[in-house]
């Protein structure tokens, strides 16, 4: 009993960091919309604070193809609905 309570414990931990971690990659078009101004720009108050935090997403959008297409599709979805 105390092993299944431990392994869906466990379970419920991984989904989380799962969770989370798809969370993060995500939210990563909608602040940007968020912070643009009327013109599409981020002011250069945010350059820096952005590039720090998502510096992970920035390296894999500078790296690979596929996920920067994706990005900027996703991107562009997110400014048609604002």
């Amino acid at each position: 009993m105390a092993e299944n309570r431990k392994l869906k414990i466990l379970r419920s931990c991984g989904s989380l960091v799962i969770v989370l971690l798809l969370i993060y990659v995500l939210s990563f078009g909608p602040v940007l919309v968020f912070l643009e101004d009327q013109y599409g720009q981020v002011p250069r108050a945010y350059h820096a604070r952005l590039e720090m935090f998502y510096a992970p997403v920035i390296g894999a959008l500078n790296r690979n193809e596929l996920f920067a297409k994706f990005y900027t599709e996703y991107y562009e979805l997110i400014r048609l609905r604002k």
